[in-house]
């Protein structure tokens, strides 16, 4: 079971079955997906990516030559085409700082044109989240079944797409390199500050979206969820009694009704408590 916090003017999600995945570049963290890219790749891994290319690029380049390529000693061209390789990873390490500050600017152009994050976490008592992200405890939490099918869209192992992946927090940024960053692992990377969280988050392809919908100057991406893989709703403490009107009708159609809970204030200790409301 994972958790998703709503203010109680998203009474829409359940009503409509439809949940947002967000660009990071709308998140509220600005070091959300921007890893430390210090370096294109170590010497070994860009000469490889050189050798690989090169031969083939000036292949095509003689090859335009035509006959009179002839004329030339063979040796002589194998000289030059050793001098040029040579040169070649010089001439990429003094492009690296351009290269790197292009790279990082289109990344985030086309990561927040074309990709959706969702985030939900383990808990569904964290004072701080129902203070941050349920309109100070007067919104509700939905509970979703991570076994449903709508949590495993996964394509094949390789897939970085269409399944939950949990978060891990560390004191300092992630590094990678454009050659050797493996599996985006900085996909699930966050600051330690936010480890309160317990997030998971799973990504989804914008052009998938049910809906899309303008909102100022940014677009909310809206996904259809089933029904059936919400387990429960939990209310806040201090949700009103319209807002837990418009959920027990919202959930009334559901396949399967979900739970629904009502938050309570410890009278001993810092916590939340709940019941059958």
């Amino acid at each position: 079971m994972l958790y998703k916090y709503f203010a109680p003017d998203r009474i829409d999600v359940l009503q409509k079955r439809r949940i947002r995945f967000t660009p990071p570049g709308a998140f509220n963290d600005p070091f959300e997906f921007r890893p430390v890219l210090k370096t294109l790749g170590s010497d070994p891994e860009l000469q490889r990516q050189i050798d690989a290319e090169f031969n083939k690029v000036v292949d095509a380049e003689l090859a335009k030559i035509g006959p009179a390529l002839s004329l030339v000693p063979r040796a002589q061209v194998d000289l030059l085409r050793a001098n040029a390789r040579d040169k070649m990873l010089p001439f990429f390490r003094s492009l690296e700082p351009a290269l790197i500050m292009r790279l990082k600017q289109k990344f985030d152009e086309e990561f927040n044109k074309h990709f959706g994050v969702l985030c939900l976490s383990e808990l569904w008592d964290s004072i701080l989240m129902w203070g941050h992200y349920a309109y100070s405890h007067e919104g509700f939490v939905i509970g979703f079944d991570t076994k449903h099918p709508f949590f495993n869209q996964r394509r094949s192992p390789s897939d970085e797409f269409g399944f939950l992946r949990q978060v891990r927090y560390q004191t300092s940024r992630p590094i990678v390199s454009l050659m050797s960053s493996g599996a985006l692992e900085w996909f699930e990377t966050k600051a330690d500050v936010w480890a309160y969280e317990r997030e998971w988050r799973m990504f989804l392809v914008l052009s998938r979206a049910a809906q899309v919908k303008p909102i100022g100057a940014k677009l909310l991406h809206l996904f259809e969820f089933p029904s059936d893989c919400v387990t429960e709703v939990i209310l806040g403490a201090k949700c009103s009694s319209a807002t837990e009107a418009a959920v027990v009708s919202a959930v009334a159609s559901f396949q399967n009704t979900p739970a629904i809970y009502r938050c309570d204030i410890d009278d001993a200790d810092y916590k939340i408590t709940r019941q059958k409301a």
